[in-house]
């Protein structure tokens, strides 16, 4: 007899464990047909804010080429200037410290930070070259000014730092990283 309910008490058990196995098998199915779905927005979400990006930057354009008409259109929203900050030089793994920029012009700033507030986690990265002792001071250590967020055409020899190409950087974790492929491109001479 004791055997009989033994054998019983271990096949309710097993039936027990079977079942469990079974939900947790659903819910980790479920779990990951919605972290697909997450992935997914996601990607689109990016999509989405580069087509933005893009059509803002062909505004601009075509608003320089054409002229006043935003003037002249009452239906339309005004067209929000991006908010300008200062940085530093970036820190030698090539990013800048989000709590580390600044509104106003700093004795120390080198770069300046253009954010749009449509989208407030890219940005557009250019170079101060109003001042000639940090112009100095980032071409005598290019490694820890330039090479990390700036490609030279030219080297990073010389006196004068001329802005060619903006680079796009885009806020990560607290920390504004140059987008792949979009470093600031530089002329020194």
């Amino acid at each position: 007899k004791q055997s009989n309910i033994s054998i019983e008490k271990r096949m309710r058990i097993i039936d027990s464990l079977e079942r469990r196995v079974r939900t947790f098998e659903v819910e980790l199915r479920k779990s990951q047909e919605v972290h697909s779905k997450n992935v997914k927005l996601e990607s689109r979400l990016n999509e989405l804010e580069n087509k933005v990006e893009k059509l803002l930057i062909r505004f601009e354009l075509q608003k320089d080429g054409i002229g006043k008409y935003i003037d002249e259109a009452k239906d339309k929203p005004p067209l929000r200037k991006p908010t300008v900050y200062y940085l530093s030089g970036p820190d030698p793994q090539g990013f800048f410290w989000d709590s580390k920029k600044a509104t106003t012009k700093q004795s120390d700033s080198l770069y300046i930070l253009e954010i749009n507030a449509l989208i407030p986690t890219k940005g557009m990265l250019s170079f101060e070259t109003n001042k000639p002792e940090m112009v100095r001071a980032a071409t005598a250590s290019p490694e820890n000014f330039l090479k990390p967020v700036c490609e030279s055409v030219t080297g990073f020899k010389g006196t004068k730092i001329t802005v060619l190409q903006k680079g796009q950087v885009e806020l990560r974790n607290g920390k504004w990283f140059i987008i792949d492929g979009k470093k600031m491109v530089i002329s020194i001479s």
